[in-house]
């Protein structure tokens, strides 16, 4: 099944898009964008399906993705009733053209590289992904 191209919000002017997600079920089917994306589950359960891999998600899991690998994630069971999530996407020249090329920059470029499998954070990383992601809740 081919994914569905996921286009960015109308009259967005930024390489850079935070967003809340809080609704009964996860709404976005099989997609696809070309922006990386960091995605935490604050509430929630079900299956998780990046490129040709699926595995359960739960609530506190952080995952980053990067552009152009399709992707969704499907609640059921019990947490399928309140679904809710913090989603940061970027452009790979949010910066600059060849930003991420640069000199101590070079291991965030491996990190996209790696991510184009998809990568799930575990222990201190997670937990301070989902801190500093729920303090960006909070600002413009």
């Amino acid at each position: 099944m081919q994914p569905v191209v996921q286009p960015m919000p109308a009259g967005r002017d930024t390489p850079f898009y935070f967003q809340r997600f809080d609704a009964s079920g996860f709404h976005y089917g099989w997609h696809v964008h070309p922006e990386h994306e960091i995605a935490c589950v604050l509430d929630g359960a079900g299956t998780r399906f990046v490129g040709d891999h699926a595995e359960p998600f739960t609530p506190g899991e952080v995952v980053l993705l990067a552009g152009q690998v399709p992707h969704k994630w499907q609640a059921h069971g019990p947490g399928a009733k309140r679904s809710r999530s913090l989603v940061i996407q970027f452009a790979d020249d949010c910066f600059s053209g060849g930003f991420f090329d640069r000199g101590e920059l070079r291991p965030i470029r491996n990190l996209l590289r790696r991510a184009e499998h998809g990568l799930r954070f575990t222990g201190s990383t997670r937990e301070q992904a989902v801190q500093r992601l729920r303090a960006m809740e909070h600002q413009r």
